[in-house]
């Protein structure tokens, strides 16, 4: 059923047509090429500069407090109850320290 003389299409029908457009894009895929690069290059360099400070962050202040407290607790393990450890910081390991090992 027609609802109008504009519309030549029913209520129902809900694709109307398809037009097939050729275009090149070859142009298009120089420029996504080209931004990729510039993508990629700044993120190599800032892997290149964080990966190490993460590194040095990672040994220094998680890696070498849990190391300490892994040989105070095998050194308590084995009997050795005056094992004392040195200052792991202000924070959430020197409350474990604190209430482990005195």
């Amino acid at each position: 059923m027609l609802e109008a003389n504009c519309h030549a299409h029913t209520r129902d029908q809900t694709v109307l047509g398809v037009l097939d457009v050729k275009i090149d894009l070859k142009d298009v895929d120089q420029q996504i090429a080209g931004q990729q690069i510039q993508i990629d290059r700044p993120g190599c360099y800032c892997d290149r500069c964080i990966r190490p400070l993460y590194r040095l962050f990672r040994q220094k202040w998680i890696g070498k407090p849990v190391r300490e407290l892994v040989r105070a607790t095998n050194q308590v393990s084995s009997g050795n109850f005056n094992y004392t450890i040195d200052d792991l910081g202000k924070d959430e390991l020197e409350f474990l320290q604190s209430r482990s090992i005195k």
